[in-house]
């Protein structure tokens, strides 16, 4: 927690909106409990399935007998722990200050000066990287093509191949007929 001219700068989900990685909010918040607002501490889960911090939830319900998000009726002995939570989070907290540093890092394009014309060649650069990418695709698919119409010849190859063998077969059936019949017919 820093300490601002106003008072305390309490770090939030909002910290990533600004940044490259503001997907980042969801996932934090995902990790902050409903009652507290902070990151969970010991998450315990209700029998309706929601997780809070151990010691929000044994409150509400030693106040109410209901789960703060959804009402429902609940009691402490159904309450379990929930440990792949816990590692996340604990995760999460312990890397959160490095991967924000990291996200309002400005990048080597931004740092250098950003102006129309560098933006311009960014996209320029990207169109040229779709280009090549359909190219190879399409490449790709020329040899594909060209390999069909290779596997089709072939085919088309062995099947005359095989009808003129069986042509050939049946003239020197013919033409053994034909000598056995002359053959007969000298003798």
């Amino acid at each position: 927690m820093e300490v601002s001219g106003d008072g305390f700068d309490v770090p939030d989900s909002t910290d990533w909106l600004g940044t490259p990685l503001a997907g980042l909010v969801a996932v934090e918040q995902a990790f902050r409990c409903h009652v507290c607002k902070d990151f969970f501490n010991s998450p315990m889960l209700t029998s309706c399935n929601h997780t809070f911090c151990s010691i929000c939830i044994r409150r509400c319900l030693s106040l109410e007998g209901k789960c703060p998000l959804c009402r429902a009726s609940d009691q402490e002995s159904k309450l379990r722990g929930n440990w792949a939570l816990r590692e996340a989070v604990d995760a999460f907290v312990q890397s959160r200050d490095e991967m924000l540093r990291f996200a309002r890092t400005p990048t080597l394009a931004a740092a250098s000066g950003s102006s129309k014309r560098k933006a311009r060649d960014t996209v320029d650069d990207e169109n040229v990287a779709r280009q090549s990418k359909k190219s190879r695709t399409s490449e790709r698919s020329k040899k594909t093509e060209a390999a069909e119409a290779v596997a089709v010849i072939a085919r088309d190859e062995i099947e005359d191949t095989e009808d003129s063998d069986a042509d050939n077969y049946e003239l020197r059936k013919k033409s053994d007929r034909q000598w056995l019949t002359i053959g007969l017919t000298v003798a």
